[in-house]
């Protein structure tokens, strides 16, 4: 295992369908990813950032399944 620090955190969120522009708005999943940005220490249990980082998402399908992927990654502005 490597000793360097994580610059990037993502997660995939399972989807019925593709991802829809209702999913965007309404930010589905982003949640969780809260919660694993929490446990990695990235943002505090107010949500507020620990780290400078920048949050993107993404749908994607990958053999029939379709999901969202939340994204944080760090920044150096």
């Amino acid at each position: 295992m490597s000793n360097q620090p994580k610059t990037t955190i993502s997660l995939r969120i399972p989807l019925d369908q593709p991802l829809t522009q209702a999913d965007r708005v309404n930010r589905r999943g982003l949640d969780l990813f809260l919660k694993k940005l929490r446990d990695e220490g990235w943002a505090d249990e107010n949500d507020n950032a620990l780290k400078n980082f920048k949050i993107s998402q993404e749908g994607h399908t990958e053999n029939g399944e379709y999901y969202i992927e939340w994204r944080a990654k760090l920044s150096d502005d």
